[in-house]
């Protein structure tokens, strides 16, 4: 049986705005799903709200792993079969395949007396994988790989909508992707960032 193929890639800057993407392959089929979360939202749809003051990189490639098992992107009647998540990010990689997680869990996830960073994602991950029959795969980023250049540019998409849904009126969109800092209106940025890297739009026959 042909396994699930899922590229993963997370996003965030320094600002705290921050986006998680998968893309999944299964077959000739082909799905992409994506967030993206602004300072102090990461709680929207798994935590707390305010949970975290700021989104961090590697939050967000927990999340993006996340978004791929949840039961919205992968049907219960499709768990019979095997996922591959391939992952550029060696924090989540390390952390299943090197037995991390299952280290924390026997600690009570306390590390030189605080709790270690990030445990409720991780928990929300571990409860998503013992679902399927998962496997975690590395693989250098920015490297040519299509599935992994598709998850990034979602995740960088997903970030920037992120910071538009957070701007006020004559506020300005400072990214690395431009190097400049132009001030403008937010419906302005939602027009120049468009839909979802390659995401079809599906229009109804009149």
């Amino acid at each position: 049986m042909k396994p699930i193929i899922v590229y993963t890639d997370g996003s965030a800057d320094l600002d705290g705005y921050g986006g998680a993407a998968a893309v999944l392959f299964h077959g000739e089929r082909e799905k992409k799903v994506s967030e993206g979360f602004r300072p102090g939202t990461l709680g929207v749809m798994w935590l707390p709200p305010g949970r975290y003051a700021k989104v961090t990189n590697q939050q967000m490639e927990i999340m993006s792993c996340i978004l791929a098992l949840s039961p919205k992107t992968i049907k219960k009647r499709d768990r019979r079969w095997k996922v591959i998540i391939r992952s550029d990010s060696k924090y989540v990689v390390n952390c299943f395949n090197e037995g991390w997680i299952e280290n924390w869990r026997r600690k009570n996830w306390i590390n030189k007396g605080e709790e270690r960073p990030n445990r409720a994602l991780w928990e929300t991950l571990e409860a998503l994988v013992a679902n399927f029959d998962v496997e975690f795969e590395w693989l250098r980023g920015h490297n040519g790989d299509p599935g992994n250049e598709a998850a990034d540019r979602l995740a960088e998409w997903a970030r920037l909508q992120a910071r538009v849904e957070g701007m006020n009126e004559g506020d300005t969109l400072n990214d690395w992707t431009t190097g400049k800092d132009i001030p403008r209106r937010p419906s302005q940025h939602r027009r120049r960032l468009g839909r979802a890297p390659g995401r079809r739009v599906v229009r109804r026959a009149r």
